[in-house]
């Protein structure tokens, strides 16, 4: 396991009863966090329309418009993975979105 973690093939993610009183985001708001830094377009429709309400989605692609009604599904491990396979082609230790999930779980 600590060999796989050192690749970067493993992710630990805790639920937000552990993160909250730890003042890290829930899983919500780090997806959040990560699209404002990352596709401000996607960020601006997932922050700027409710969950049940489609949000202004013209402009963006097929692709980011897949995840926004993900997003919308609450299904946000599903949304980073898709996140990370259109901006990063493969995922990996190294991709934009893991480094940028660091940096908002450091901040």
């Amino acid at each position: 396991m600590l060999l796989a973690h050192a690749r970067g093939h493993v992710l630990f993610i805790a639920g937000a009863g552990v993160s909250k009183p730890a003042g890290l985001p829930d899983f919500r708001e780090l997806v959040v966090d990560v699209y404002a830094k990352l596709d401000t377009g996607v960020h601006a429709v997932v922050t700027g329309s409710k969950d049940d309400e489609p949000g202004d989605l013209s402009g963006l692609t097929s692709q980011q418009i897949a995840e926004v009604k993900r997003f919308k599904r609450r299904d946000y491990d599903v949304v980073l993975g898709m996140l990370e396979r259109r901006i990063d082609d493969k995922p990996s230790g190294t991709s934009r979105v893991r480094a940028t999930v660091t940096e908002v779980l450091r901040a």
